[in-house]
């Protein structure tokens, strides 16, 4: 069973982790072409999607982007090694969304704005608390939970030794960032 199918079979309501899996869940213009999206924020169209990697049909080893079609600057980040990693950071961060912030702030001030966001009594209600266990649990034999403290540096790193211009997208993607010259994509990422 592939590792999004197990994350899909899960009957727990994951929304108020900003893991919603109905509705639109990419098909933007800067959607990779080979990425299965299994999930969305809700937020700004903020998906999340798996590019799987030659010869891992269960998507065990694949990397973990962010899709955000509103961000001139990052449209797409890797935010994970593989699944197993994504769902770590989630648990740890209380919740996906906060995974886009990583973007914005230096760590001094991530680490602050997830302390503020996680004393919001909103983390204690029974729906969050029931989907971090959920997801925890369904992937509990093979889960490491990574420390909070970890977590930032985790991302940064390893958007530090990702190369992102072997990423496949669309025409529209090349046309709508100016880089389709003589009809022709002139490849890479911005």
């Amino acid at each position: 069973m592939r590792t999004i199918d197990k994350f899909a079979n899960i009957s727990v309501d994951l929304d108020p982790i900003g893991l919603i899996r109905r509705g639109e869940m990419g098909g933007y213009f800067c959607t990779p072409q080979n990425a299965i999206t299994f999930a969305h924020t809700g937020i700004d169209g903020i998906h999340f999607c798996i590019i799987p990697e030659e010869n891992d049909p269960e998507l065990k080893h694949s990397p973990v982007y962010i899709i955000n079609p509103m961000d001139s600057f990052r449209l797409v980040e890797i935010v994970a090694n593989d699944f197993y990693d994504f769902v770590s950071l989630v648990v740890v961060l209380k919740g996906a969304s906060t995974l886009d912030w990583i973007d914005w702030y230096e760590k001094e001030k991530f680490m602050e704005s997830i302390k503020q966001e996680h004393s919001n009594p909103y983390y204690d209600t029974p729906e969050v608390k029931s989907a971090i266990t959920a997801l925890s649990d369904a992937f509990a034999s093979t889960l490491f939970i990574k420390n909070i403290d970890d977590a930032y540096d985790s991302v940064k790193q390893l958007r530090a030794k990702t190369d992102l211009t072997e990423i496949q997208y669309s025409k529209e993607y090349y046309a709508t960032l100016g880089l389709i010259l003589d009809g022709e994509a002139m490849g890479g990422d911005v």
